[in-house]
């Protein structure tokens, strides 16, 4: 097996971010990994291949692959919309978004505006829920669906977090039990992953990073330290590299072809199709590259405190995952391993 760790060593020194792990796979398992760096500043805590990771939106894959297993099951279909599922709440949305189904909020088409950089309005009101998550999104919903869409719904491509904590309600609703619960039964427990949600805690558990008066600063692990627990769907799960590869491995075997998954064919065809013509899928940035031989399969996340990307070439049947704990720099820092790795 490969060992990543100088590649995650320069790029430390390059960037400046306190620590790093990478692992890259195959369809028959690991084939390099690494880690470097410390899990908090101003102290010598070595990252070790057992520490967690917060992976930011590259959840979104994941609540996408939950909602295909209910797909399957019946209990939702990828044109349910937003009427049928919550008819109790129709008085409190505006009508233009009554017809929005499923599949337009997993591409981001569901016409909710982009929120990549919060909304100074709407994001205070979503960090102040409190309760029951499953109400949480419900309230979610209502105070993001209030106003006019900002396009038409279907018309154009706007990456919305809220689109998918939306989504993840929808899933609570017909089954009764909160996104978390559904992502543990439906993908990690299936998978044997020993993920999580929030920024990761105890003995593994490297501590978040951001820069503060050109000074890097290291978060306590707290409810500060990750978005609101109502955008999980959107991204707060946090794992091990290893564990994150089961599952990224479930994506690269399914869209290589394998049968005996923990989804049918059709629903791996259906999460990485580009059906809009946008280079996005279902939690995917999709499209072809000269490096990958072909189309790959792709996402980035950060809660600004930690950055994390997954890629997976489906004809060199391949898959590079590479996290930091560093909202600042993390993003240069991981392209920059990530390069190395696909020159060799």
């Amino acid at each position: 097996m490969k060992n990543l760790t100088s590649f995650l060593k320069n790029a430390i020194d390059e960037h400046g971010v306190p620590g790093m792990a990478a692992l890259q796979f195959d369809l028959k398992g690991i084939t390099a990994q690494g880690v470097a760096g410390v899990r908090k500043v101003g102290t010598e805590d070595l990252i070790t291949i057992k520490d967690l990771f917060h992976i930011g939106s590259c959840t979104k894959s994941m609540t996408a692959t939950m909602i295909a297993r209910l797909v399957e099951r019946e209990k939702l279909k990828w044109t349910s919309t937003i009427a049928e599922i919550f008819p109790d709440l129709k008085a409190k949305i505006h009508p233009d978004y009554h017809a929005v189904h499923l599949k337009q909020l997993l591409c981001h088409r569901s016409g909710l505006p982009e929120d990549g950089k919060p909304d100074p309005e709407i994001f205070p009101k979503v960090r102040a829920l409190k309760g029951d998550l499953r109400q949480q999104r419900r309230e979610l919903l209502q105070i993001v669906m209030r106003k006019p869409p900002a396009s038409e719904p279907g018309s154009k491509s706007a990456y919305s977090n809220f689109g998918y904590a939306i989504a993840g309600a929808m899933a609570e609703t017909v089954v009764r039990k909160r996104w978390e619960e559904l992502m543990r039964e439906l993908i990690f427990q299936p998978l044997r992953m020993s993920a999580g949600f929030g920024a990761p805690m105890g003995k593994y558990a490297p501590w978040g990073h951001t820069m503060m008066n050109n000074k890097r600063i290291a978060i306590p692990p707290g409810p500060l330290a990750d978005n609101p627990p109502a955008l999980g769907p959107a991204g707060t799960a946090h794992c091990t590299l290893t564990d994150w590869m089961k599952y990224a491995s479930l994506h690269l075997k399914g869209a290589s072809g394998e049968k005996n998954l923990l989804l049918k064919p059709e629903s791996f065809a259906a999460l990485h199709a580009d059906d809009y013509n946008q280079d996005y899928a279902m939690g995917w940035v999709t499209g072809e590259r000269e490096w990958a031989k072909g189309k790959i399969l792709f996402h980035n996340g950060s809660n600004t405190l930690w950055h994390a990307m997954v890629v997976l070439s489906i004809p060199r049947k391949t898959g590079y995952l590479i996290a930091t704990n560093d909202g600042s720099s993390g993003a240069a820092a991981c392209e920059s391993v990530f390069k190395k790795m696909i020159e060799e």
